[in-house]
Formats: C-alpha cells, sequence, structure tokens
C-alpha cells in the first residue's frame, strides 16, 4: 500500500462526507416543509453513501496498515491516521495525509451539527404531532382538574402517550 492509495480513499471519504452534508441540509428543509415522501427518498440514499463510507474505511485502514507493515511494524486495527503521521518520512507526505484528516474532520463536525439540528426539528414534530392526536382523541381534556384516581369512571381511559416511549 502506499501513500497515494492512503490519500485517494480518503478523498473519497472526503466526498462522501460532501454528498452526506448536501442530503443533511436538504433534510432540514424537508423536515420544515413536512414532506414525508422526499425526507424517505433522502434517507435511502443516505443510507447508500453510508455503506459507501463504511467501504471506504474500511480501504483506509487496509492502507494504514500495508503502510504500516511497509515501514517494518505489525499493522494494528487501531492505528489511527494521526499515529500513522509518525511513521512518515517525507514531510510532503505527512502534510498530504494531515491536511486531509483536518478536512474529514471538520466535515465530521460540521454534518454532526447539521444532524442535531434535524433531530430537534424531528422532536418538535413528534412533538407536535402527539399535541395534535390527544386534541383529535379528546384525551388530556379533563386532566385540567384533580381527580381522584380510586373514584375513577369505568371504561375512562387515561391519558395515552404515544411518543413517550423509545423504539
Amino acid at each position: 500500500m502506499t501513500i497515494q492509495q492512503l490519500t485517494d480513499t480518503m478523498d473519497t471519504m472526503i466526498s462522501i462526507q460532501d454528498e452526506l452534508l448536501e442530503l443533511a441540509a436538504a433534510k432540514t428543509d424537508v423536515l420544515v416543509a413536512n414532506d414525508v415522501t422526499e425526507l424517505s427518498r433522502i434517507t435511502q440514499k443516505e443510507t447508500a453513501l453510508m455503506k459507501r463510507l463504511a467501504e471506504a474505511e474500511e480501504a483506509r485502514r487496509a492502507a494504514v496498515n500495508g503502510i504500516v507493515t511497509q515501514k517494518g511494524y505489525m499493522p494494528s486495527p487501531k492505528i489511527t491516521v494521526t499515529e500513522l503521521v509518525r511513521f512518515l518520512f517525507k514531510a510532503e507526505d505527512k502534510q498530504e495525509v494531515t491536511n486531509r484528516q483536518r478536512i474529514l474532520a471538520d466535515k465530521v463536525e460540521r454534518l454532526k451539527a447539521v444532524n442535531d439540528k434535524n433531530q430537534e426539528l424531528i422532536r418538535a414534530s413528534l412533538t407536535y404531532i402527539g399535541h395534535a392526536l390527544d386534541l383529535v382523541s379528546g384525551t388530556g381534556a379533563d386532566e385540567a382538574t384533580y381527580r381522584n384516581p380510586q373514584h375513577q369512571q369505568p371504561g375512562v381511559p387515561g391519558r395515552i402517550h404515544r411518543f413517550d416511549t423509545k423504539a
């Protein structure tokens, strides 16, 4: 394995992260617009990209282990790119790998921030849907006053929490 193979793999990972960032931004717009069909399409694309990213990560690990082996060290699945840079002798190789590592880390952080925002939008939507269902089903209308649970009328259900449990 060569440094070129590693940097090519890292470039692939960077382009996949770019695509994921674009989809995450599109997902934000779709969540705001409440377009479930488009959300499903975006989620399918994200799943395919995540599979490609996992394959690229595996190729990156193989490249790192190949370089470590070429340098006469024992390969390990736990060797990171930061640790690999210590094994490199050429300054330009170190610079190329370090730059790509920095770019990847930045893109991952940006993707995490957008995904956190999207999660908040989803939570808000679920809360809204839960309240709307409560209004439509009529549950919760009599909860403003206290009733002794022992004197509750038979056949009158308690409040149902549809979205309060984890899947």
